[in-house]
């Protein structure tokens, strides 16, 4: 993974985006805080979605296990507001959600230059998860189903060592 956002500037780009266009917000939000693939968030229904206890529940596909998440409170308004408009089984009933996605990225783009796709999102959000739960969680939270799908992202965090041992390292006195 490269080209990887900190914590910090994912927040910025969910609260800067106008809730104006609430499905993209909805989208954004699973995509920052839950780090949902494309066909994970096409696939969301309705009922795993618990607003009484803030968690979301994925199910398991052929390449990920299913999990429940836990949501951020800054995305309960916007998906409750979502859920009030929507009676629908499926939260997203639109077979056109990649385009949604790819002008989601394409409205954001102009504002924050270092936003290249989904897939940069979901890599970000799942190497911040790895600076503060251990590798097993991470695993967890992000679907893998081998840890070694997990681990790829803990090279990110070479950098961080690199520049700790170069302050720190006895020959630098």
């Amino acid at each position: 993974p490269h080209h990887l956002l900190t914590e910090e500037q994912l927040k910025t780009i969910y609260n800067s985006y106008p809730a104006k266009h609430l499905r993209n917000k909805v989208v954004l939000g699973l995509l920052v805080f839950q780090a949902l693939r494309r066909k994970e968030i096409h696939q969301l229904k309705v009922e795993p979605i618990n607003l009484e206890t803030g968690q979301v529940h994925i199910k398991s596909s052929r390449k990920a296990n299913g999990r429940i998440l836990s949501l951020a409170a800054v995305q309960l308004l916007p998906l409750q507001s979502y859920l009030a408009n929507y009676k629908t089984a499926e939260l997203f009933p639109s077979a056109h959600l990649h385009y949604a996605q790819y002008y989601l990225i394409k409205q954001l783009k102009p504002h924050y230059p270092k936003l290249l796709s989904c897939r940069q999102l979901r890599a970000s959000v799942i190497s911040n998860w790895l600076r503060h739960h251990n590798l097993r969680q991470v695993q967890y939270m992000a679907g893998h189903r081998y840890v070694s799908s997990t681990e790829r992202y803990n090279r990110s965090h070479l950098e961080d060592l690199q520049r700790d041992l170069d302050e720190y390292h006895p020959s630098n006195d």
